[in-house]
């Protein structure tokens, strides 16, 4: 079979320059406000009073908080260029908690308005020299809402968190500090990158070692540490943000829910979280610097270090339609989009569609089932139109699993695990993937020549190193037999170079007959 495999040429990076272009500018466009279901109110961070009415664009209300308290289908519409740094309410895990119905948007002229999910941390008197090169922030941070990242600039650089590491205890857990730093490879800040940042001894932030803007958060005492080579970052950066481990919105047992016209930045947990949601609408939002929180107590009866996450959009549970299109993500920690289940629970109607996706992760995760040999469904998805560039890199290399414990890169544009999956009508067409830091992508159930469910791969077109690591499929191609063993499902799956030869056999398995592939 004849494949398309060639050297990458300045008149083909301009097309595919073009091609992203005109996905941007798509996200950049505002989408229409639909009807209103109920009442419409306004909230604006430049004129809002929360002693006026909200009912009018004249007399909106400023604090965002009050968004959880109004009835279900109601529209919230925040004024553009309205840029908030508010905080959850004591206590709470996220800034707005959502209800059924709701729509969130935008209204007047301007910029989409901008909601962080961070502290503003910028200027010199926010930050206290404590030793050689190390500044404390002034004020401390309580452990509910752990820094997940730095972001400096807007994004020209960013922190790399150093994270301590644990002994275990008498129950086989890694549960008691042991007082060092956990190792990183090929860390980049923005500014530098560090293919080894080693363990040291960590009782306090005052014990960073020599890498620029690496930060640790003491979660006992509150205070968070930054490394700086050049002085005080607060003037040595015009913006830091302080990524709270906080959700922006948190949706739980809700449906018939819409944003758009939004832009989320700096959330160290979700951008936006459902669980368990339906008819759920996302359309022309920004997500950036989103994720790199601690999961508490995941992960300790394997690894000596705390699990982080964080996905830019979220569902959890089953869901019955989510519409995710022309948004913009850039810097995800781990997912841009994701809808995933512990439970044999249903995936279905679900379009991502004309999003740019930058440096992240993983553009798209998907899985679902305990890896039993019943069913995990995923049924009518759309995943076409988009442009994924760069995945695995920038920030999210900061994160310290970055590869399988084979060894393997773990970085995608698509993440599709968990063995065999009952997939009707769900395909990835016509997407453009530009690069990643080291695969393309991972999917355990791809439709082939002799295997009808699962997920068509076709027509995409790929940007990779020659002979780099293309892909994780099945190792079986086309056969997909798995095996059930000890309660458990599993299918072999093994890495296939970027090469003709392996473009050729997947081909002829019915895995990217028509697909563009371009070496540099």
């Amino acid at each position: 079979m004849s494949i398309r495999f060639e050297k990458l040429t300045q008149k083909e990076r301009a097309e595919l320059d073009a091609i992203c272009q005109k996905v941007t500018a798509a996200t950049e466009a505002f989408a229409p406000l639909p009807e209103p279901k109920g009442e419409v109110y306004y909230f604006s961070s430049l004129r809002g009073d929360d002693a006026a009415d909200g009912k009018t664009p004249d007399t909106p209300w400023k604090s965002l908080v009050k968004a959880s308290d109004l009835p279900e289908k109601s529209t919230i519409l925040i004024e553009c260029g309205s840029v908030y740094h508010e905080a959850p309410r004591p206590g709470d895990t996220s800034l707005i908690y959502p209800k059924s119905g709701m729509t969130f948007s935008s209204y007047g002229k301007g910029a989409k308005p901008v909601i962080y999910g961070s502290i503003d941390a910028k200027g010199a008197e926010n930050w206290m020299p404590v030793a050689l090169n190390v500044y404390r922030f002034v004020t401390p941070i309580e452990r509910r809402y752990e820094i997940a990242s730095v972001v400096f600039d807007e994004g020209k650089a960013w922190g790399i968190k150093i994270q301590m590491t644990y002994s275990k205890d008498e129950k086989d857990l890694y549960t008691i500090p042991a007082y060092r730093s956990l190792a990183l490879e090929n860390a980049e800040n923005g500014l530098t990158t560090y293919k080894k940042v080693k363990s040291f001894p960590l009782h306090t932030g005052e014990e960073l070692q020599a890498y620029d803007l690496a930060f640790y958060h003491n979660v006992e005492t509150g205070y968070l540490y930054v490394y700086s080579e050049k002085g005080n970052p607060g003037e040595r950066f015009s913006s830091i943000e302080l990524s709270r481990g906080q959700k922006i919105f948190l949706c739980g047992g809700a449906g018939d829910l819409t944003f758009l016209n939004l832009d989320l930045r700096c959330a160290g947990e979700f951008g936006i979280r459902t669980a368990n949601t339906w008819n759920l609408t996302i359309q022309n939002c920004n997500f950036f610097f989103i994720g790199g929180a601690v999961q508490p107590g995941f992960g300790k009866s394997w690894r000596n270090y705390d699990t982080r996450l964080g996905n830019a959009i979220e569902n959890w549970g089953t869901c019955n339609g989510m519409t995710v299109e022309n948004c913009w993500f850039d810097q995800i920690y781990d997912a841009a989009i994701t809808t995933q289940a512990n439970d044999n629970v249903p995936q279905t109607r679900q379009i991502y569609k004309n999003n740019l996706v930058r440096r992240a992760y993983y553009g798209v995760e998907l899985w679902t089932g305990d890896y039993s040999e019943t069913d995990r469904p995923f049924v009518d998805f759309d995943i076409s139109g988009n442009y994924f560039s760069d995945c695995g890199r920038g920030f999210a290399t900061t994160r310290p699993d970055k590869n399988e414990r084979s060894g393997a890169p773990i970085d995608a544009f698509i993440k599709l695990s968990r063995g065999f999956y009952r997939a009707e009508n769900a395909k990835v067409v016509g997407n453009v993937i530009d690069g990643a830091a080291g695969k393309m992508f991972y999917c355990s159930q791809p439709i082939t020549t002799q295997n009808a469910n699962g997920f068509l791969f076709d027509r995409n077109t790929y940007i990779f190193k020659r002979d780099g690591i293309f892909a994780d499929l099945p190792a079986d191609l086309p056969t997909l037999t798995g095996t059930y063993k000890n309660g458990k499902y599993s299918i072999s799956t093994k890495i296939y170079r970027y090469d003709e030869e392996t473009l050729a056999a997947l081909a002829a398995a019915g895995i990217e007959p028509n697909g563009m592939f371009w070496y540099e």
